[in-house]
């Protein structure tokens, strides 16, 4: 049996606008250049960047790169609160709040996570 080697990881970080603050005016040309020129040169994009996050991670694919969206995760990190159309599928682990825990009616979608 093989052992699994662990290896290092670097990242590189986009700083986007924050919300609220003309990001469409002030970033998202540069951003969109940016993912075309990169996108398929990193094993995986994080992308956290609120509505618009979608469209990057959108031309991430297009470009030939891997993405995942983590806009409610790193909210989530930042205030500890889970979105409001969240809260009936999943609830905080009591013994471990980095945990999610599914609810009663998160249940019924477990086979599919």
């Amino acid at each position: 049996m093989s052992k699994l080697k662990t290896v290092g990881c670097k990242a590189k970080f986009i700083k986007v606008v924050p919300q609220w603050n003309n990001h469409y005016e002030k970033c998202y040309d540069n951003i969109c250049s940016i993912i075309k020129n990169t996108s398929n040169k990193y094993d995986l994009w994080l992308v956290s960047a609120g509505e618009i996050g979608r469209i990057y991670s959108g031309l991430i694919k297009e470009c030939g790169g891997r993405s995942l969206d983590i806009g409610f995760l790193s909210d989530y990190w930042c205030n500890g609160e889970i979105p409001v159309r969240l809260k009936i599928f999943i609830d905080q682990n009591n013994l471990n709040p980095l945990e999610f825990m599914l609810t009663n009616q998160g249940m019924k979608y477990e086979k599919f996570l």
